[in-house]
């Protein structure tokens, strides 16, 4: 039986910026940097979400 594996990425221009769980990726310092905003990650006790706040 495969083994499914869970994952997340962040793209910047066609180039994976970061890629692996979303705890270690969606992370509030990767989103700026990636995006340049300010964001908040929230969960709905299932998968995490962000809500972009302000252009950095």
């Amino acid at each position: 039986m495969p083994v499914k594996k869970a994952g997340v990425l962040i793209a910047v221009d066609s180039r994976i910026f970061a890629a692996g769980n979303p705890g270690s990726v969606l992370t509030l310092e990767n989103i700026r940097r990636a995006y340049g905003v300010e964001a908040l990650v929230k969960s709905d006790g299932k998968r995490p979400y962000i809500i972009p706040v302000r252009p950095v």
